[in-house]
């Protein structure tokens, strides 16, 4: 029986040499290359996927620092263009102010010229009156009214027709001429009507006609003349 128990323990121990040596054998074989380049290759990728990790995070980190930094660079661009606007705005209103200051000023300088000038007309002209389109009612002595009507041509003359009555008890040889002046104050056309072989007898009414160009502007003012 001891010479079985020493005769198995010997063959067992042959069996785990026989292991053992397999399994070292296996080791130094080329199977061994493989599972280090396996490993080897394990390891560069555990440390690439890191790599990646970390710069996915940089790149996080650095996109939310560029995202503050252009919210910071909009609102100091939308500062400076408010800033810009209301600068704008004063300018504008500082400007509009002046302009309408001077348009004033000018109105008023011009207003007190008019009025001068009127004076002036006035002194020249005693029955200077305002001419409007149409009919323009006289009533001086003889001449009742006048009517200026066109132009008639391509000339730039207008017909004008003068209607007088005589209400007095004797004849009447009318001498009369209508002086149109534009807005400066100077004559721009007159219109006479002067018979030397005709009169107007007592109560009666006639009508002179004749053509007028006013070559100086339109008339503003007008004043009857009278050469008798």
């Amino acid at each position: 029986m001891p010479r079985n128990t020493f005769l198995n323990a010997i063959i067992l121990s042959a069996i785990c040499l026989v292991i053992g040596f397999g399994s070292g054998a296996l080791l130094t074989m080329p199977n061994r290359a493989k599972i280090k380049s396996a490993l080897a290759a394990k390891g560069e990728i555990e440390r690439r996927s890191n790599e990646l990790e970390i710069a996915t995070v940089k790149l996080k980190e650095t996109k939310t620092i560029a995202q503050q930094e252009i919210e910071v660079t909009k609102k100091e661009a939308d500062k400076i263009v408010n800033d810009a606007k209301k600068e704008a705005d004063k300018m504008v209103n500082h400007a509009k102010r002046e302009a309408e200051k001077i348009v004033n000023d000018a109105n008023k300088e011009a207003e007190g010229y008019v009025l001068l000038q009127r004076e002036e007309m006035y002194k020249l002209y005693p029955n200077l009156k305002k001419y409007q389109q149409g009919i323009n009612v006289v009533n001086e002595r003889y001449i009742k009214s006048f009517f200026v009507t066109g132009p008639r041509d391509n000339k730039g003359y207008y017909n004008i027709k003068i209607k007088m009555q005589n209400d007095t008890p004797s004849d009447i040889k009318p001498r009369a001429s209508i002086i149109f002046l534009n807005k400066q104050g100077f004559i721009t056309d007159a219109e006479g009507a002067t018979w030397l072989f005709s009169s107007i007898k007592p109560e009666e009414t006639r009508i002179d006609e004749g053509a007028c160009k006013f070559s100086y502007g339109e008339p503003v003012y007008y004043s009857v003349e009278f050469g008798d």
